[in-house]
């Protein structure tokens, strides 16, 4: 057999296992490696918040001391490889600043400005009871440029806790924020709550409803937790769905859920229904998925989840980030699938 016919031969059995093995590579084979990418995505990290804009993919995280960070990437899977750029870092000293325990930020471009909303502390609480819902507002149009601190969003003047806040944008245009919050200290139980703003750094306090509490026993097993509440999409296909992380950040029975409103009345309880079970959660060697974003591929053509997940089973809050493709069904609802463990190979995102 000459040489030609063999590198034919060979061309051909590498296609067809290239299609056999589908998004997944499971057993790892080197093909086409330039195509493929293994999870973590990051070695490090926790909540991680990313959106697309103008081309780029926008990464916020924090050092949960003080300082917020943004990453610029063309890519998803090239975050990893991108250092983060230190936008905005507490004083640390003035009374009444955000500058403790600074969670999940979350960048947004709204009104033509972007915004980063976290969680901080204005005093130093091991126990975390002092968490609130604050804004930083862009000083350039450069969403790597300098912030400023806006201020705390849902201007409190009570111990009204409140982490992983969210911004819903409308198609009328209209914004409403969505967050965890904890009504009694005493028993630490975190609900999803929603607003509608004033503008992207105030919300009017007359509209704060709590659309949903965690009351079944995947949410309840660890702790009653209802958090990480972010937008999947809104006001499509006649439905606008918030996802949410339930039970507790710290065990491996963490896992993701979803509230669907089909009316667009985001004010009335009675109007958001609860997904009957999860829709993301661990497996036998993934624990603690939850904590996630939901971006478009480079080309838009395919949907993709940014999550954590336990960088071993018992880790913790010692976690990493991962991603993979997700898709739709009929009813326009998302399915996930089960979290793909770290190593496999998986098809990058298409436009990669």
């Amino acid at each position: 057999m000459n040489t030609l016919i063999k590198l034919a031969i060979i061309i051909l059995f590498l296609s067809i296992l290239v299609q056999c093995n589908g998004d997944a590579n499971e057993n790892n084979d080197p093909i086409d490696l330039n195509g493929y990418f293994t999870n973590p995505i990051k070695e490090d990290g926790a909540d991680p918040w990313i959106i697309s804009h103008g081309g780029y993919y926008y990464y916020s995280e924090s050092d949960g001391a003080g300082s917020i960070y943004i990453i610029k990437s063309s890519t998803i899977t090239g975050i990893k490889n991108i250092k983060p750029k230190l936008v905005w870092k507490s004083p640390g000293t003035e009374t009444g600043e955000a500058k403790f325990n600074t969670w999940g930020p979350h960048i947004n471009y709204l009104n033509n400005k972007w915004y980063i909303y976290f969680a901080a502390q204005t005093i130093n609480d091991p126990a975390f009871t002092n968490q609130r819902m604050w804004v930083l507002t862009a000083d350039t149009d450069d969403p790597l440029g300098s912030y400023s601190l806006g201020g705390e969003v849902l201007n409190s003047d009570d111990e009204e806790w409140a982490i992983d806040g969210s911004v819903i944008e409308r198609s009328d245009g209209s914004l409403y924020f969505v967050w965890s919050g904890i009504s009694n200290l005493k028993t630490l139980h975190q609900h999803s709550y929603i607003a509608k703003m004033i503008d992207p750094v105030v919300i009017d306090r007359s509209t704060i409803t709590r659309i949903s509490s965690p009351t079944l026993s995947w949410e309840t097993s660890v702790r009653p937790i209802q958090e990480g509440q972010r937008p999947l999409y809104v006001d499509k296909e006649g439905k606008t769905i918030i996802m949410y992380s339930a039970n507790a950040s710290w065990s491996e029975d963490y896992c993701l859920a979803s509230l669907t409103n089909t009316d667009g009345d985001f004010l009335n309880v009675s109007s958001w229904t609860k997904s009957e079970e999860p829709l993301f959660h661990k497996t036998s060697a993934v624990f603690g998925p939850g904590g996630a974003s939901y971006v478009k591929s480079p080309d838009s053509t395919e949907n993709w989840i940014v999550y954590h997940a336990q960088k071993f089973k018992g880790s913790g809050w010692e976690r990493n980030i991962r991603t993979q493709k997700f898709l739709f069904d009929e009813k326009a609802d998302p399915v996930f699938g089960e979290p793909v463990q770290e190593g496999i190979q998986l098809k990058k995102p298409s436009g990669e």
